[in-house]
């Protein structure tokens, strides 16, 4: 999505026709992709506007279709197409930095539960003697055919978990656990808000109203909860309150997000704050996941390094054994 929304967003800036854009981007792509942003184009040709023939493609993410639908009637599409550039290409790093994370745990455990095993098991034929297993290449077999079935299993599982991440319905059963578990809980918020103050950000640089602006921007946080209290905070603003004050009464904005809002408000820069806003929330976004995958991986490499620790004795005293005398 990140490279799709940038090459989009840069032909969009040249001022070629969105669908002549779709076209071309249609004809750098194979596959799946290709026919999505083939009938897309189509779509609008008949008639449709962009936002329109993205919903009818169920492949697209929501907040790609609502961030196109709130963007372009305000005619800032090339600045969406941008913004969501970055907004992806943000999540892309993210994820980097958990695999990261995860990755010495991950080798920690195959390194616990498959290698040292295997040599215990071999030290241990070779110790006994005579026996067939004995012999490193049959002892191969034997050891992998043990754990054929957890390892049919495994991969079932990440199969169906891909199968199921790709039709969308792993991401609603993981919903609720975004909505109301912490850490969860203050990741996903996060993530909304900085969505509603970059779409805010737009809008108020396309010269939209501020009370028009909340209401289409509430609409990019993918939460009900979130949008129900940022709509009235636009109610407020109608009805004549400042912008800082109407959204410095919602529980989810900080006095510090407050307060940077009237700052941009006073100095007539309200969508650079606002769009600073923005970063700063995706910034602190890993910073609960970083406490838990810390916390899972001090736990982890304790116990991992007592269990290695003991597997470790245990080969040292069997090639003891081994040696002569």
């Amino acid at each position: 999505m990140a490279f799709l929304c940038r090459k989009l967003a840069t032909t969009s800036r040249s001022g070629i026709p969105v669908v002549r854009n779709l076209e071309l981007q249609a004809g750098t792509r194979k596959g799946r992709l290709h026919r999505t942003l083939a009938e897309t184009a189509d779509d609008i040709r008949q008639g449709a506007s962009l936002a329109e023939a993205l919903r009818r493609r169920k492949c697209f993410p929501d907040f790609f279709s609502e961030m196109i639908a709130c963007m372009e009637p305000a005619g800032a599409l090339d600045a969406a197409l941008a913004d969501l550039a970055d907004y992806y290409e943000h999540q892309m790093r993210v994820r980097r930095t958990i695999i990261q994370m995860l990755a010495y745990p991950a080798m920690l455990v195959f390194t616990a539960t498959v290698v040292i095993p295997f040599f215990k098991g071999y030290m241990t034929a070779k110790v006994q003697g005579g026996s067939a297993e004995a012999d490193f290449f049959l002892f191969c077999w034997h050891f992998t055919r043990a754990r054929l079935p957890t390892l049919t299993a495994i991969a079932l599982l990440a199969a169906a978990y891909g199968a199921l991440f790709r039709l969308g319905i792993m991401q609603k059963v993981t919903a609720p656990l975004g909505a109301y578990l912490w850490p969860f809980s203050c990741v996903a918020r996060s993530a909304a808000m900085a969505r509603f103050y970059r779409a805010m950000s737009i809008l108020h640089r396309s010269g939209l109203k501020a009370s028009v602006g909340i209401r289409q921007a509430a609409k990019l946080t993918l939460n009900r909860l979130i949008e129900k209290d940022l709509v009235r905070a636009g109610a407020q603003v109608q009805e004549g309150l400042s912008l800082a004050d109407a959204l410095g009464a919602s529980r989810f904005v900080t006095p510090s997000d407050s307060a940077m809002i009237e700052v941009g408000e006073e100095s007539g820069k309200l969508d650079a704050a606002l769009h600073k806003l923005s970063e700063y929330r995706l910034a602190a976004i890993p910073s609960p996941v970083n406490i838990i995958l810390i916390g899972l991986g001090a736990l982890l490499v304790a116990a991992i390094a007592y269990l290695f620790l003991m597997k470790i004795a245990t080969m040292v005293r069997m090639i003891f054994q081994l040696l002569p005398g």
